[in-house]
């Protein structure tokens, strides 16, 4: 509590039993002001709900809230030991967390959980205004009692995942022709619950299932056995190590962006070549898409898009022209290599561009030293070899003089050892059968003639019709012909 201030701890106690005086432990509320920090200054009003068994000697039940951070993972948030899941224990766990995250306008919030029946009951009590959303998953699982079928699980699936109300209808009628029973069931759930062409556009997020939360539980999935002020340590652990290497991988990269961000921009990017826009000369486009063949429209200035995607999504902004720029997109640039620019509007080219002009001015060519790492395209070259402003390497006529000279020596020394040479045979003639050192430390030998006659005491030009015979088999051969008179003319 020193080192954390703004961190709230409460643990609820009861009357003992059978006539003991005093109380006993009941519950146990935290929540860590970091992550409560965290979440109201980057992460979108939306948080997932959800409890696990323990297993440590005390059991109960362990709740707890999960955020989505800006990279869509889960981001605890508060965690409470409660006796069991019901609708007292829900209500006090949410009412410390309203106050925890000083909720006062419960409308921008939206609450996403499994439809215990305690829960709902608590979320109507606490924030009877918020969003609620049921995992799909959950009632995925809910509708197999009624039907197994691929179809009617790809049907449903499609109804979710559904942004405009054509979709949805459509989807719900497919199923309607599979299967009755799953159709007459999912009808009663409200589509604002689970698909999102009911959702709400304020906390900007289409999430329709509770990974989070199971996430979360897996992860503290060891820590479940251990004694409640163990776990809770172990818990406090956990969580900083993750914050600290999330914290690192995105310091190392060299973007503002998420990785998880980054990839839906280059799906819709890869997408939007699939669709034909056409400008109606002010802030709107109609879009025909190229698969299925339906058309949009897409208002820039409010940011909205007849698919509903966009609103639910991106959050808008000011309505103001700035807004239109290709500002905070996939746009790099190929000079200083950040986003939100090009090389065009680079900053740093710019100022090394009248960098380069001062220069000019005042020297009457730029110097060799480059001004930020940057393009040096109009900038006067500089010979290497010569080290002269005005020409290059390849045209530098100093390299074409020197390469030249060199030539011509070397002509001149391979012509001076071949007169040498010839003088010193003549004047030792014998120098050819003689044995002499050369300088790599071995002998040469004087040069001798092939042999007309071969081992055998054959010549080879002289056997047979003009054949000749070089190997040792050839020449034994060769010696039966001559022996035999085969080889003899006639």
């Amino acid at each position: 509590m020193k080192a954390m201030p703004c961190t709230t701890v409460k643990i609820q106690t009861e009357p003992a039993e059978n006539g003991v005086d005093g109380r006993r432990f009941k519950r146990f509320y935290v929540c860590l002001g970091p992550l409560k920090a965290g979440f109201l200054s980057g992460c979108r009003p939306l948080l997932g709900l959800d409890g696990c068994h323990l297993k440590g000697p005390y059991h109960g039940i362990l709740l707890t809230a999960v955020a989505t951070d800006p990279n869509e993972g889960m981001y605890p948030v508060a965690w409470a030991q409660v006796e069991a899941e019901n609708n007292s224990s829900w209500e006090w766990f949410l009412s410390i967390l309203k106050d925890d995250l000083h909720i006062e306008n419960d409308e921008i919030y939206t609450f996403i959980c499994d439809r215990q029946k305690g829960l709902v009951n608590a979320l109507e009590t606490q924030f009877p205004a918020a969003e609620k959303r049921f995992c799909v998953m959950h009632l995925y699982q809910n509708l197999c009692k009624e039907s197994r079928s691929l179809g009617v699980r790809r049907e449903m699936w499609g109804a979710a995942k559904s942004t405009t109300d054509y979709f949805f209808n459509m989807h719900m009628e497919n199923n309607k022709k599979v299967n009755m029973n799953a159709f007459k069931w999912l009808a009663e759930k409200p589509k604002s619950q689970w698909s999102r062409c009911g959702f709400r556009d304020i906390c900007k997020s289409d999430v329709f299932v509770n990974n989070n939360c199971e996430i979360f539980n897996n992860a503290i999935n060891p820590f479940r056995g251990m004694g409640i002020i163990t776990m809770f340590k172990s818990i406090h652990t956990a969580c900083m190590q993750r914050i600290e290497k999330r914290k690192s991988k995105m310091e190392a990269r060299n973007t503002v962006f998420c990785t998880k961000a980054l990839k839906k921009l280059d799906k819709a990017m890869r997408l939007a070549t699939k669709a034909r826009p056409v400008w109606n000369g002010g802030d709107k486009f109609q879009v025909t898409m190229s698969a299925g063949g339906h058309e949009i429209v897409v208002d820039l200035k409010k940011r909205e898009c007849a698919c509903r995607k966009w609103q639910l999504t991106v959050e808008a902004r000011e309505s103001d022209p700035t807004m239109l720029k290709r500002k905070g997109t996939s746009l790099r640039c190929g000079i200083c290599q950040e986003y939100g620019h090009n090389s065009r509007t680079c900053k740093k080219k710019q100022k090394a561009d009248n960098l380069d002009k001062e220069m000019e001015e005042v020297l009457g060519f730029v110097g060799e030293e480059e001004v930020g790492g940057l393009d040096n395209s109009k900038r006067a070259p500089r010979c290497n070899y010569c080290k002269e402003v005005g020409h290059n390497t390849k045209t530098c006529t100093a390299k074409q003089l020197d390469e030249r000279n060199k030539k011509k020596e070397k002509v001149v020394e391979s012509q001076g050892s071949q007169t040498t040479h010839q003088m010193d045979n003549t004047s030792n003639p014998t120098v050819n059968s003689s044995i002499k050192g050369t300088t790599h430390g071995g002998t040469a030998r004087p040069f001798k003639p092939p042999a007309k006659v071969g081992p055998l005491g054959v010549e080879a030009s002289s056997v047979g019709k003009k054949k000749t015979f070089t190997s040792l088999r050839n020449l034994e051969k060769a010696a039966v012909i001559r022996k035999n008179g085969l080889g003899k003319k006639d």
